[in-house]
C-alpha cells in the first residue's frame, strides 16, 4: 500500500540563514513522499526564494506574499497550495529530527477518523551556544477540548501533523497574534481528538535575536491579553459551562494588566474571575502575585 503524502509548510520572513536550515530537516527525513512549500510572508529581499532555488529536489517550492500578512495568513496559503493527505507546519527558525514525519504516520496510520492532529515532543534550544534549556514532552491524548480552552496544552505548531481536509476547513485565525496555534488547537479539538509520539522530535529555537512573540515587552503583553479575551469570543457556552478554567482566564488577563500598571483594568478583572468562580485557588495566587509585582515596581521608583 503507498504511503500517504504529507505537505510540509514552511512560513518564512526575513530569517533567510535560518530557512536553509528548516529546508534541509525536511529534506532529511527518514519519510520521503511529501512535498514542501515554503511560504514567503513578503521578505524585504528575494533571499528566500534564491535559498529555496538552492535545493535541486523538485518536492521543493516557492511561493511568495505580496505584502506581509502574519504567520497564520502565510500557514493558511500553504494549506491552499497542499495537495498531501497530511499537512505538517515547520517555523523557518525550528528543526525536524529525521524520524519526525516517519513516526508521526505510523501512528496516523493506526487511527480512527476522530483524530485529527498528531503531535510529538520538543527541545527548547538556545542558538546561540546549542544548549537545551527545556524539554517539553506533554501527554495528552483523545479529547482535550477543556484543557485546549485555558492554554495551549500540546506544544508548538512545529510539531503538529494535520489531517488536511480539517485544516482546510479550520484554518489559522488571521485576526489574531498572539496564541496562534493554541487557537487553531483549541478549534479543531472541539470535534477531534489528538495524540502523539511520545518522543522528542522537534527542535524549537530561542534566544537567537530574531522574531519571538514574547510576553515580556508592552507589545506582547497586550496581544496576550486579547488573545485571551478572544476566547470568551469564541468559546462563550462551553467557558460557560465550565466556570473554573473561564475564571483562570479571567484572573490571567487582570495579572497582566498588573503587569502594565493598569491596576483599575487589573481589579475589574480580578472581580470577574472571582465572582466566576470564588473557589478557584490561582486566581488568589495571582492576585498575591500582581500585589507583589505592584510593591516591587513602586518600591523601585
Amino acid at each position: 500500500m503507498k504511503s500517504p503524502k504529507v505537505t510540509v509548510v514552511i512560513t518564512t520572513y526575513n530569517r533567510p540563514g535560518l530557512l536553509e536550515r528548516a529546508i534541509r530537516s525536511v529534506l532529511n527525513q527518514t519519510y520521503e513522499n511529501f512535498e514542501c512549500v515554503v511560504v514567503d510572508d513578503c521578505s524585504s529581499t528575494h533571499k528566500p526564494q534564491e535559498i529555496t532555488q538552492k535545493f535541486t529536489d523538485n518536492r521543493v517550492t516557492y511561493t511568495r506574499h505580496e505584502q506581509n500578512m502574519g504567520l497564520s495568513a502565510a500557514r493558511n496559503t500553504g494549506i491552499e497550495h497542499s495537495d498531501g493527505e497530511y499537512v505538517a507546519f515547520l517555523d523557518d527558525d525550528d528543526v525536524w529530527k529525521e524520524k519526525k514525519l516517519e513516526k508521526q504516520i505510523d501512528l496516523f496510520e493506526r487511527l480512527e477518523d476522530k483524530y485529527a492532529i498528531v503531535y510529538c515532543w520538543m527541545n527548547y534550544r538556545r542558538h546561540t551556544d546549542e544548549k537545551i534549556i527545556n524539554e517539553y514532552c506533554p501527554s495528552h491524548d483523545g479529547n482535550i477540548f477543556s484543557k485546549a480552552l485555558e492554554g495551549q496544552p500540546i506544544g508548538s505548531g512545529s510539531t503538529l501533523l494535520v489531517r488536511r481536509s480539517i485544516a482546510k476547513n479550520t484554518k489559522f485565525d488571521v485576526d489574531i497574534d498572539r496564541g496562534i496555534d493554541g487557537d487553531f488547537i483549541r478549534r479543531v479539538c472541539q470535534e477531534y481528538y489528538v495524540d502523539y509520539v511520545p518522543e522528542i522530535l522537534v527542535e524549537y529555537y530561542v534566544e537567537h535575536g530574531k522574531d519571538r512573540i514574547t510576553s515580556q515587552d508592552e507589545s506582547g503583553i497586550r496581544d496576550a491579553i486579547s488573545g485571551h479575551k478572544i476566547k470568551f469570543d469564541k468559546f462563550s457556552t462551553e467557558l460557560n459551562a465550565h466556570p473554573q478554567c473561564a475564571s483562570r482566564i479571567l484572573a490571567k488577563i487582570a495579572y497582566h494588566y498588573a503587569q502594565l500598571g493598569e491596576w483599575r483594568m487589573s481589579v475589574k478583572y480580578y472581580q470577574k474571575a472571582l465572582s466566576t468562580s470564588p473557589t478557584t485557588v490561582t486566581v488568589y495566587r495571582s492576585i498575591l502575585s500582581s500585589i507583589k509585582a505592584g510593591i516591587d515596581h513602586y518600591g523601585h521608583r
